[in-house]
């Protein structure tokens, strides 16, 4: 089953069992879901449009300070009409690998950004419904 996050115009589905925090005080406003196994999806909004490359690129020199050999490839991913800029990364986390991807886009005069992250082989198996996440919230974003 799913649930329904709404606010300010942001609609998305997550799954139920996954726990949701926001931060709405400041821009950008801030979504984070997270699965049961330490898995989350981030969703930042932005007030005005911002430059998708470099909101990615915020995002990748942040990371590289704080993670163990920090690998990103870039990417540019197509929702429908959305032209998404992103990065597709791995690190290590202890023992384990960790697979994120963040990608950002503008619609309309609000830009977001999506950050989905996962230990490696969580990831996998959870892709299809970050991808779920983010297409929901893309369909509800062009209405």
């Amino acid at each position: 089953m799913t649930a329904l996050y709404e606010d300010d115009g942001v609609r998305f589905q997550y799954p139920e069992n996954w726990s949701l925090a926001e931060r709405s005080d400041a821009w950008p406003r801030e979504v984070t879901v997270e699965s049961p196994t330490g898995a989350f999806w981030t969703l930042q909004i932005y007030a005005h449009p911002r430059d998708p490359e470099h909101l990615v690129d915020e995002v990748v020199r942040i990371m590289d300070s704080d993670c163990e050999q920090l690998e990103a490839e870039p990417v540019r991913e197509s929702f429908g009409s959305v032209v998404a800029e992103g990065r597709d990364m791995a690190f290590f986390l202890r023992e384990f690998v960790i697979t994120c991807r963040v990608r950002a886009f503008t619609v309309q005069d609000r830009s977001y950004l999506v950050l989905a992250q996962a230990e490696d082989r969580d990831f996998e198996r959870l892709e299809t419904v970050f991808q779920a996440m983010t297409v929901s919230l893309l369909r509800n974003l062009e209405l």
